[in-house]
């Protein structure tokens, strides 16, 4: 139709038809009254809270608000009341819809510093090595992980249909919370040993009311004070069910997190023995570098919570109880516990086929917080002696004095001052005027009417001297507030380098340790029972 009918039936003005369909305006821009905010310093917002969500240091609604203010105080930009409002608020997520309100997962601190590119180098770079070096780059029937999982009878009800908006939702459960620690082995073709299950007791009492028969095949049943993992029964496991279920081949891998049932002398001896290679992971990082972790356990909880509440749901009497758990976990166990969900989770963790780009980087950025760059001068591979003495020699040294030619430098906040008598850089003396708009200002920078300088006052702008544009200022700001850097990295450097390692268990080195402890540990039980003796001596004698 003509632009004269298009205007009059959709009630658009000819004039702004015309200019749109012979592109009059390059960027037109968008309906609607200006946002109070520039857009470009709103997508430089967006961009830094998204950073820091994935950074594990997210921020809340109210959070952002309080910031989003701040920020427009340090630019010149006034709200009514101080911070933006909820219309504001809203008017940001239609414009940035990338930006939604998460509950994040819990993930702890020690986690969150360990999962960085420094330890992971070091960690593949170790795995290639030792996989190399026992020739099982093609037999991935060779390498094993082993780790342990709780179960409880007491399950998480699956989701189930309701109506909406319904308050009160509820799932049965057992009341009884025993817990059974359960020992699972797999190897990166896809293959699973017998579990070891451990239940509370003290004796083998402890055992006559549970259905073992109906456990998963070949299982294995122990009892202990509290239901975990000893290093007697580490042992015993290592003896009875791996060396039996791992086959003749040798040498085999196995990887291990750094429980102490995991490494005892007993394990290493016999492993070394067996021509079996046990490589303990880094610390805190099992959940990004364990294939259990990774893609096993998470099915195996899924399966299980839906054989409790499908069992449930049979009859209304039913209830997890000793009798009934072993058929429950041994239908979860060979439901979720397939070839395809262990080669998944070697292959996540980059272990077969090794790929050391395997762990994505929204598992490292976590880090970045609390991240230290390696100085050049402290390579990685000092000792804690060494870096102790360096920092001591450091702190000796004196430090040169201040030329008297330089000028004092004030610690003061840079400030934007603007020359209103002529252009070019100016002086202290030259009048200072608040600027609100950024692009006034960029044009003033780059025809140099004004210049950054430090000089005496209250400023409020945390502007680094090599910012010498409104985009590097405005970027500084909603960097320094929305994702801001981690103030004890100097403290946290040093114990990061001392333990971050993961350890190849059956080597010369880790034996020889392992011996020295197992003597010193005699001998203090050694000298303890002759301390008991003579304390019994002495009040024999009294009485």
């Amino acid at each position: 139709m003509s632009l004269r009918k298009a205007s009059l039936k959709f009630g658009i003005p000819k004039s702004t038809l015309h200019d749109t369909i012979s592109k009059k305006y390059p960027s037109p821009g968008k309906p609607g009254r200006r946002p109070t905010i520039p857009i470009e310093i709103e997508n430089r917002v967006a961009r830094a809270v998204i950073e820091a969500a994935r950074q594990g240091i997210g921020i809340s609604k109210r959070q952002f608000l309080r910031r989003v203010g701040s920020l427009c105080k340090q630019i010149g930009i006034k709200f009514k009341k101080g911070n933006p409002g909820k219309e504001w608020y809203e008017g940001f997520k239609k414009r940035h819809p990338e930006v939604v309100i998460r509950k994040p997962e819990k993930i702890a601190l020690s986690r969150a510093r360990m999962v960085n590119k420094e330890v992971l180098n070091k960690y593949f770079s170790g795995l290639k090595v030792i996989i190399d070096e026992l020739n099982l780059g093609d037999k991935p029937h060779l390498i094993w992980n082993a780790d342990e999982v709780g179960k409880s009878f007491e399950h998480e009800p699956v989701r189930i249909l309701a109506e909406k908006g319904s308050k009160n939702v509820v799932g049965r459960s057992s009341s009884n919370r025993t817990n059974i620690t359960v020992l699972a082995s797999v190897n990166a073709s896809g293959d699973k040993m017998p579990p070891l299950m451990i239940v509370k007791g003290k004796t083998s009492k402890s055992l006559h009311g549970f259905n073992t028969s109906a456990s998963p095949e070949k299982s294995r049943w122990f009892y202990q004070a509290n239901s975990w993992m000893t290093d007697e029964l580490g042992e015993l496991w290592f003896k009875e069910i791996f060396l039996a279920e791992c086959g003749p081949e040798r040498p085999q891998l196995l990887i291990l997190d750094g429980h102490s049932s995991h490494e005892t002398l007993a394990i290493i001896e016999l492993a070394m023995e067996e021509n079996i290679a046990i490589l303990c992971l880094p610390p805190h990082t099992t959940h990004v570098l364990q294939p259990l972790d990774r893609s096993v356990f998470g099915p195996l909880n899924t399966a299980y919570n839906t054989a409790c509440s499908e069992y449930l749901n049979e009859n209304i009497l039913n209830n997890v109880s000793k009798w009934s758990f072993p058929g429950l976990f041994n239908t979860a166990w060979e439901k979720a516990v397939t070839t395809t969900i262990i080669q998944s989770g070697f292959k996540a963790c980059g272990i077969v086929p090794y790929n050391p780009s395997a762990v994505p980087d929204d598992m490292v950025a976590p880090s970045i917080p609390t991240d230290v760059p390696l100085q050049a001068d402290t390579p990685l591979e000092q000792s804690a002696d060494e870096i102790t003495q360096d920092m001591q020699s450091q702190d000796a040294q004196p430090q040169d004095p201040p030329s008297q030619d330089a000028p004092s430098q004030p610690d003061v906040q840079p400030e934007i001052s603007l020359n209103t008598e002529a252009p070019g850089p100016l002086c202290a003396d030259t009048a200072e005027v608040v600027l609100e708009d950024p692009a006034v200002i960029l044009q003033l920078l780059q025809s140099g009417g004004i210049d950054i300088f430090s000089a005496d006052g209250d400023g409020i702008v945390n502007i680094p001297e090599q910012a010498n544009t409104v985009t590097e200022i405005t970027e500084t700001l909603i960097s320094n507030l929305f994702t801001p850097a981690n103030e004890e990295r100097k403290k946290t450097q040093v114990k990061r380098k001392l333990c971050t390692s993961h350890r190849l268990l059956t080597s010369d080195a880790i034996l020889e340790e392992k011996r020295q402890m197992a003597a010193r540990k005699a001998e203090n039980e050694k000298k303890k029972n002759e301390r008991m003796i003579k304390r019994k001596c002495k009040s024999e004698q009294k009485h």
